[in-house]
């Protein structure tokens, strides 16, 4: 078994080519409002210099899941797209898992947002989960 994750794909850059007609496909459907919190989190570039008073009105805890939405395929694999939260900064990434619940892929931290497109290839197939701001 193996498994390849691609982080974000930039919406301009979904072509055709990228998107199999076989590939299996999702959407999460997220809140404008949802998206823009998690960039102006995303948008902190030190965690360490905001006071207590400020982390906790952001809702900011160190090594933490600040927000997280799911999608599950047909075949029971699911992707788990989430921002989470460090030291010193946050990032967003998507954790695909599985029909038994076993982690298979892990994107590479976005720093841009969890809006948009993200992709997985596992045993020969090829997963993508599109993050939609409505």
């Amino acid at each position: 078994m193996y498994s390849i994750c691609v982080a974000r794909i930039e919406e301009s850059t979904i072509t055709q080519s990228i998107r199999k007609p076989d590939m299996e496909k999702a959407e999460i459907k997220i809140t404008k409002q949802e998206a823009a919190d998690c960039k102006a989190l995303l948008a902190i570039e030190d965690i360490e210099n905001l006071t207590n008073d400020e982390k906790e009105e952001l809702g900011l805890d160190e090594d933490a899941t600040l927000f997280s939405k799911t999608a599950k395929f047909d075949d029971g694999v699911s992707v788990e797209v989430k921002l989470c939260s460090g030291q010193t900064n946050c990032w967003a990434e998507a954790v695909w898992f599985d029909k038994d619940g076993y982690e298979i892929c892990t994107s590479e931290p976005s720093y841009d947002g969890v809006d948009g497109s993200w992709e997985c290839e596992y045993n020969d197939k090829q997963y993508a989960v599109d993050v939609i701001a409505e």
